[in-house]
């Protein structure tokens, strides 16, 4: 299948160099501020106090999720309220079982999945509607692990456990005959990172993501 880059664009990730105006690229999912995304805090209070009317606002909006699980050493057993069920462990070296992916594991695929299903509202909510055939994520992540295994464990860990950068490319190949503009891009990018709920909280907890969306012909 013979794909031919359509975009170009600039990049908005911190800390990242900038792109030539013809590079090919749109880099999303990084809206922190320079002070938040390098002082490695995590967000832990808001100033906010809502409103009744945006209490009101946010009960009529709601969504809930429930899950019940079952931990055994280092593995756990998840059922959804929806009926699904999940599985999480660790690999041996790390006292696990390696019987089922890690927990990390099971949040960056949540975050390929909610972007993948944000994409496809954002997609179809478009003026003109944007006509994607898939979206290919290839993701990295990585952490410093002394956020967890940091001893005397009777003291809090002087380096955050969360994930410290999230990056990676995001594919969209577009259906058959189709193409996306720059201008398209760039809004398709910038609404996908702004509405997906896993990305903006892993954002929010101060982890940097950097990612590059990227569309194709098919």
């Amino acid at each position: 299948m013979a794909r031919t880059l359509v975009t170009q664009a600039f990049r908005l990730s911190i800390g990242l160099p900038s792109t030539p105006w013809n590079h090919t690229r749109y880099s999303v999912f990084t809206r922190l501020s320079a002070a938040q995304a390098h002082s490695g805090r995590t967000l832990t209070s808001c100033a906010h106090t809502p409103s009744n009317n945006e209490t009101d606002e946010f009960t009529r909006h709601s969504k809930h999720y429930t899950v019940r699980a079952i931990g055994r050493k280092s593995a756990c057993e998840i059922t959804c309220n929806t009926g699904h069920t999940l599985a999480t462990d660790v690999p041996k070296t790390m006292g696990g079982s390696d019987a089922a992916p890690q927990p990390v594991e099971h949040l960056l695929a949540a975050l390929c999945g909610c972007a993948q299903a944000t994409a496809t509202f954002v997609s179809r909510m478009m003026t003109p509607r944007v006509a994607i055939d898939r979206i290919e994520f290839n993701v990295r992540a990585t952490r410093d692990s002394r956020g967890a295994l940091q001893l005397p464990i009777d003291a809090v860990p002087d380096v955050p456990s969360r994930l410290h950068t999230v990056e990676g490319t995001a594919t969209v190949v577009m259906a058959q005959g189709k193409a996306m503009t720059a201008r398209q891009l760039q809004i398709f990018g910038t609404q996908v990172e702004a509405r997906c709920p896993v990305a903006n909280m892993l954002q929010a907890s101060g982890c940097r993501l950097r990612f590059e969306w990227v569309a194709e012909s098919a």
